[in-house]
């Protein structure tokens, strides 16, 4: 069986997928804290307001309806 997984080149799900996953919800909930304001929010979480625009596209958030 090994030889098998091995030949489909079969990885178990990282852990960079859950912690995108929960970096996602974050920044759902910082928008939501801050009501879609993007400078906010970017203060609530940390990074500077260009990353938090690089996450929103990333995560498909860029166009946030608002709350």
């Amino acid at each position: 069986m090994p030889y098998f997984r091995a030949h489909l080149h079969f990885e178990p799900p990282s852990r960079t997928c859950r912690e995108n996953s929960q970096d996602r919800q974050e920044i759902i909930e910082a928008m939501k804290l801050a009501k879609n304001n993007k400078t906010v929010a970017a203060s609530i979480l940390g990074p500077t307001r260009p990353t938090l625009y690089s996450r929103l596209r990333k995560y498909g958030l860029s166009e946030c309806k608002p709350v």
